[in-house]
């Protein structure tokens, strides 16, 4: 049976408000033209559902049952690079028979899509410690001071090459077509180096390298470009110069030509092109090179240089301004502060701790058990302190730990077994330990302050673990107070 067409909402309203007006199923189906049985249905639609709408339809059944997505969804979490022939070879050993397009179709369901990686610049633990204690550093800079900031770097362009990514509307079977292609030759066909540099008021000089750069060529370059730039762009006094850590940028006699020079250098961590705003101007100019399709290297060399002078200052202006949203980023993502893991690991010792001193009823600081409890206590302060890097006297969301004589300053304390909302307070008997976190903070507002009360305690110790709070706010001062201590 061939199926019909769908009649339109307009006209499914039609036939409901004839029927309210009381006209019959025929006189309703021989005014509109349609179908008696049709005006029928539409009516006890109506009836039942108060609605001429096409309701949700429950469709074939689905080739992957529940458990084969669970399946499928947990292998491609642990392992993002899994092809779909894998995971079609898994589920054909599961018993279920699918296809490739079922399996993308059903993790595209559930959020999931295939992706080109992106390529990224390696990080060392010495990378990322550099790029978090930069970020940190500088995150309260006011905006004038990365106004006053002459960005620089380096780039490549070649002639035939992937300067640019080229996406294109075709028809099937004309992938070769002249106008639907990007016409390549062996190396690039030829490129060329250039130097460039920018500020907040636009952009600067941009010089091409002739030949294979060292650091003679690249202190020419800047003793030839660096002031005229400055004068041009209107830099204020003192203005900070900023580029990377190259061999060349860092060799001995380009500090020592830079400090002769009196420049002051902008300190970069290494392996931070994402902290370089300079980089969104190299693709700007990239993009604006590929659509006017140089013929050689002569003509590549004009129309950059054409390109580069047009670029708008707005541009350069913006990415100065929300510069502090990159430093944030670092401090969010790259942050070498206790993961999820750590925290857990934190918290079992603390509890490990808690249940040992439980135990214990009289003689706690003569005990056996009492000092490994005591033993496991530091032995956690010790993780926090130096085997997960957390640094109380730079952190701005860890303000301090207070155990015994504690030789990091620590803010005055109240305390009250008060405990604030999403706060944790583990109190440890008879030798008290209060125990104070903070799970996962990653609030934009400051955090509320913390009081504990102890009355009559022999000795007290207070953690106080901020894990992975990334608010750029100051936490608050932790007060301790007991009614008989005699040592805090």
């Amino acid at each position: 049976m061939v199926k019909t067409k769908e009649l339109s909402k307009d006209t499914r309203n039609k036939i409901v408000a004839l029927h309210q007006a009381g006209k019959t199923e025929s006189a309703i189906a021989n005014q509109l033209g349609v179908k008696k049985s049709t005006v029928g249905a539409i009516i006890r639609k109506w009836k039942t559902y108060e609605t001429t709408d096409n309701l949700p339809r429950s469709g074939a059944p689905r080739k992957i049952p529940p458990r084969g997505v669970r399946m499928i969804t947990r292998t491609v979490s642990k392992n993002p690079r899994t092809t779909r022939g894998d995971l079609v070879n898994e589920l054909q050993r599961a018993g279920t028979n699918v296809t490739r397009p079922t399996i993308s179709n059903t993790l595209c369901h559930h959020g999931l899509r295939s992706c080109s990686a992106r390529r990224v610049p390696l990080l060392k633990p010495v990378h990322v410690r550099a790029r978090l204690k930069f970020a940190r550093e500088h995150l309260d800079d006011p905006e004038e001071f990365w106004e006053n900031v002459l960005w620089s770097d380096e780039t490549k362009l070649e002639l035939f090459g992937r300067n640019t990514t080229c996406r294109v509307w075709r028809k099937n079977n004309t992938e070769l077509h002249p106008s639907n292609t990007i016409p390549t030759v062996k190396h690039g066909g030829g490129n060329i180096m250039l130097w460039g540099c920018f500020s907040a008021k636009g952009p600067g000089r941009l010089i091409r390298v002739h030949e294979r750069m060292n650091g003679a060529m690249y202190r020419e370059i800047l003793s030839a470009n660096l002031h005229p730039s400055a004068r041009a762009l209107k830099m204020k006094r003192g203005w900070v110069f900023q580029h990377d850590n190259d061999p060349k940028h860092t060799a001995r006699a380009t500090k020592e030509w830079l400090r002769k020079k009196h420049f002051k250098v902008l300190e970069w961590p290494s392996q931070s092109p994402d902290l370089n705003p300079i980089e969104n101007p190299w693709r700007e100019l990239k993009v604006r090179v590929a659509k006017r399709k140089a013929k050689n290297i002569t003509a590549l060399e004009e129309i950059c240089m054409e390109e580069w002078a047009n670029i708008p200052t707005t541009v350069c202006g913006n990415l100065v301004k929300t510069y502090r949203k990159r430093l944030t980023s670092v401090i969010a993502k790259v942050s070498i502060s206790v993961s999820e893991r750590d925290t857990s690991k934190v918290f079992v010792l603390c509890l490990l701790v808690m249940s040992l001193k439980h135990r214990i009823v009289t003689d706690v600081e003569e005990s056996c058990l009492g000092y490994v409890a005591l033993w496991l206590r530091y032995v956690a302060l010790w993780l926090v302190y130096k085997k997960w890097d957390w640094d109380m006297r730079q952190c701005y969301w860890f303000r301090g730990i207070v155990v015994g004589n504690c030789h990091y300053p620590v803010p005055r304390v109240s305390v009250s077994l008060s405990c604030t909302p999403s706060v944790s307070v583990i109190i440890l008997y008879p030798s008290v330990s209060v125990i104070i976190l903070y799970p996962k903070c990653q609030c934009h507002y400051p955090v509320p302050p913390v009081s504990v009360s102890l009355s009559c305690t022999p000795s007290v110790s207070v953690i106080i673990l901020y894990p992975e709070c990334q608010c750029h706010y100051p936490v608050p001062p932790v007060s301790v107070s007991s009614s008989c201590t005699p040592g805090v």
